[in-house]
Order: structure tokens, then sequence, then C-alpha cells
């Protein structure tokens, strides 16, 4: 057996469904189960696609990190702002390390965010661009999806 987060969480949703849910006898417990299934069903869809999503944002970010030191002022920053890009690659794949990458490199973002923000000219205005469509990108990316 392969013990598949996804199906795991799946079965255990089914679980108490069927079998645990009809058992209980207060409204306090039953809505505890409903809360529980609903988590475990989110944790289900989730997992299945967390470290893409992760892996996939943390490409399009450190793209914009490297792109927008070709119009920055400041070189040291500039050279803060390749150092974060460059580490793009995770020396492992679990889920702790990959969202590591990911969380250093939307905190450059940030932070570059507000010096792009207060530049003038299209090249500025360019990143700018990319960047706010990589934030409304990476929300919709989170949008839940009905479970498989």
């Amino acid at each position: 057996m392969r013990p598949d987060p996804g199906n795991v969480m799946r079965g255990v949703v089914q679980a108490i469904t069927r079998e645990l849910t009809p058992e209980l006898s207060t409204p306090f417990a039953k809505t505890v189960a409903g809360l529980s299934n609903s988590l475990l069903s989110i944790l289900s869809v989730e997992s299945e696609r967390l470290i893409d999503r992760l892996l996939v944002e943390t490409r399009i970010t450190t793209d914009i990190l490297h792109d927008s030191c070709a119009i920055l002022e400041d070189p040291f920053f500039c050279m803060r702002v390749l150092a974060a890009a460059a580490r793009t690659t995770p020396p492992n794949y679990r889920l702790s390390t990959v969202q590591a990458l990911n969380d250093d490199a939307r905190r450059m973002l940030i932070e570059i965010h507000t010096v792009i923000e207060a530049m003038p000219g299209n090249a500025a205005a360019m990143i700018n661009e990319r960047i706010w469509a990589e934030l409304r990108e990476s929300t919709i990316r989170r949008q839940m999806e009905p479970s498989p």
C-alpha cells in the first residue's frame, strides 16, 4: 500500500461521514465532525497541488527579481536581489524547504516592489505590472478546486 496523503484524508472524511457522524448525539459534536470533514477535504485538495504551486510561484517571482536588477540604481541592493533570485532550486522537495524558498522570494518581491513603485519610467512601470499580475495570479492559484 502506498499512503497517498490526499487519498488517506478522503478516506478519513468518508469514515467520519458514514460511521462516526450518525453516532454523535450532540449538535456540538456533529458541528465539530462537519468542520473536521471540511478541513480534511481542503487539505486533501491542497496536498496534491501545494508543492507545484510553490515552485511555480518561486520561479515566476525570481524571474521578476532578476529582471528588476536591470533598472535598479543601487548596486548593493541589486546584489541582494540577484542572490535571492539565484535560490530557486531547492536542495530537496520537502514542503518546509520549498515553502521557505517561496517565502524568501516573496519577501524580496515585496521589498523590490516598494522600490519599483517609486521609480519613474516605462521599465519600472512594466516590472510593476508584472509584480501585480503575479500577485493576482497567485491569488487565483490558491482558490480551492472541488475534490476529485
